[in-house]
């Protein structure tokens, strides 16, 4: 179990260098963006899709890793003042009745939306845009990931 430990954190290292890879190219398309249509004159169809999509990527991976960092969840008002049987037994509610039952309706509800994306190779509305299927794609994977950190939480606190 150990080795499968290992390797969910790479990814999620992985998944964590993306996001701010993302982040990075957002900020350097917004910027292009902005050069363009004021300077020049003129705008690229394709890098607004960039913006759109970075964005995207970056909200959907900053919340695994919030997950992963045990950021996310926590009432704060609560889990203060309480005693930490309580906050143990809190935690366990937002994980097993909150994200989990969120992560698994996500992926039934995006499983047939992605499927379809896929089959027909959907792309942008505008012409000249970028691809959207990939961007459905990962709005199944997401909660794979998130199910993926569950599973080592779940470990972590058996032992």
């Amino acid at each position: 179990m150990y080795n499968i430990k290992w390797i969910i954190n790479k990814l999620f290292f992985l998944i964590t260098l993306c996001c701010v890879l993302s982040l990075c190219c957002l900020v350097l398309s917004q910027l292009a963006i902005i050069v363009l249509r004021f300077v020049f004159d003129t705008g690229i169809v394709w890098l607004h899709d960039i913006v759109f999509y970075t964005f995207a990527i970056a909200i959907l991976w900053s919340m695994v890793i919030y997950i992963q960092e045990n950021f996310i969840l926590r009432i704060d008002i609560i889990d203060k003042y309480a005693n930490p049987i309580y906050q143990k037994y809190l935690k366990y509610f937002c994980y097993y009745g909150i994200i989990l039952p969120f992560s698994l309706f996500l992926m039934w509800v995006s499983y047939d939306m992605m499927i379809r994306s896929v089959m027909i190779k959907e792309g942008s509305l505008l012409y000249g845009g970028l691809p959207i299927y990939w961007l459905k794609a990962l709005l199944f994977v997401f909660p794979i990931q998130i199910l993926l950190k569950l599973i080592i939480i779940v470990q972590e606190n058996l032992r």
